[in-house]
């Protein structure tokens, strides 16, 4: 995790998520936008900035296994 950086152009975001049942996919949120969605391991995104206003922006991975059960990273 990367405090408080200055982000331009395409951002690779990525996130390694681990259960006892499979992981069927991760999200990807600035605040509670939905970035995109990855279903294969490395679980990965490219955020392009330019669309977006600047500004600050909280960036979260939110991972559900198999049975539907999910965890969101530290923002």
């Amino acid at each position: 995790m990367v405090a408080q950086a200055t982000l331009f152009g395409a951002v690779p975001l990525s996130a390694a998520a681990l259960d006892n049942f499979a992981i069927a996919h991760v999200e990807f949120y600035a605040g509670a936008t939905l970035l995109g969605t990855d279903t294969a391991s490395p679980f990965s995104f490219s955020w392009d900035t330019r669309a977006v206003v600047n500004g600050a922006y909280q960036l979260t991975a939110k991972a559900y296994d198999t049975v539907r059960q999910s965890a969101t990273s530290p923002g």
